[in-house]
């Protein structure tokens, strides 16, 4: 099984990239699993709408990454947050 997670906690009004929570940390560290870092273009919020509207996506992945030996996870969520923001 394959499990996404917008790690910020919640989708912006603005679009822009919203601080990472530091829970994805947590669940990298107690799940023992790779984490793929994806930005997702295309999907602004669409004032006054639920979903956005369409128009072109692009979907960039990074390198997985995983929690060093004696990581917090709130420093792997830190480190998480700008691989996603090198792939803007």
């Amino acid at each position: 099984y394959h499990v996404l997670v917008f790690p910020e906690g919640g989708r912006s009004r603005d679009g822009q990239l919203k601080p990472f929570e530091p829970g994805i940390g947590l669940l990298a560290q107690e799940s023992n699993v790779p984490v793929q870092p994806i930005w997702i273009d295309g999907l602004k919020p669409t004032p006054g709408k639920r979903w956005p509207g369409r128009g072109k996506v692009a979907v960039r992945f990074g390198t997985p990454l995983t929690l060093e030996p004696g990581e917090e996870p709130q420093d792997f969520s830190k480190r998480l947050e700008a691989a996603v923001v090198a792939l803007e």
